[in-house]
């Protein structure tokens, strides 16, 4: 669940994402869910030029702006405004969700060479079977003494990896050692660990314990 504060900032950011993405540039979105490494396609497409900047000699403007709309721009605005029916779960596999991310989406491309990023929408609360952070907290050293820093072993080799931070309101998963636990997370598997972003706004509730 994710408040009506925080929901307008990740649009936003979406969409200045989506935005600046150059034509011809792919896109895809996956909802994650509580299910281990279980990925719902919720777009898949490359940026198409919208004609605003094409001859009418050489080409047909009006014809590459329907394309534009029906095939992209339409459906990502479906997707930006559903980013409201996210539910709790009993776990959180974001790196395993991320794992099969690199091999169902990335390892397509592996032989391209062409820029790779991944923005991960997510409060980063790691909570599984194989490791909790509910259990650890963000020591690195901990997550790296369990069964989950073999489990989820990614090789993120020429992949950048951007992260949008919702809050869920716990002292202890709001500061600096948290984020530095996922950049520790994606430095260990080869990544290019670009940034972290707060989102605006406390969104209490998740996956875990009660509290």
């Amino acid at each position: 669940p994710v408040s009506p504060t925080t929901l307008a900032d990740a649009r936003n950011r979406l969409e200045a994402a989506i935005n600046k993405a150059a034509v011809g540039e792919r896109l895809e979105i996956y909802a994650l869910s509580e299910e281990m490494g279980k990925l719902t396609e919720m777009f898949g497409g490359c940026k198409p030029d919208d004609g605003t900047q094409a001859s009418k000699w050489t080409s047909n403007p009006r014809l590459m702006k329907h394309d534009w709309e029906e095939f992209f721009a339409k459906p990502l605005a479906e997707v930006t405004g559903n980013l409201d029916r996210g539910m709790a779960g009993n776990q959180s596999p974001i790196m395993a969700a991320i794992q099969n991310i690199k091999l169902r989406v990335f390892d397509r491309f592996k032989d391209q060479d062409i820029p790779k990023k991944l923005i991960v929408l997510s409060d980063m609360i790691e909570h599984t079977p194989h490791y909790s952070q509910y259990r650890s907290g963000s020591d690195y050293d901990a997550f790296k003494q369990s069964a989950g820093y073999h489990e989820f072993r990614t090789d993120l080799t020429d992949i950048g990896v951007e992260v949008w931070f919702i809050d869920r309101g716990i002292p202890r998963f709001r500061n600096s050692a948290h984020l530095e636990f996922w950049a520790n997370w994606v430095h260990g598997n080869r990544g290019e660990w670009q940034k972290a972003v707060q989102l605006e706004g406390v969104n209490p509730g998740g996956s875990g314990e009660s509290r």
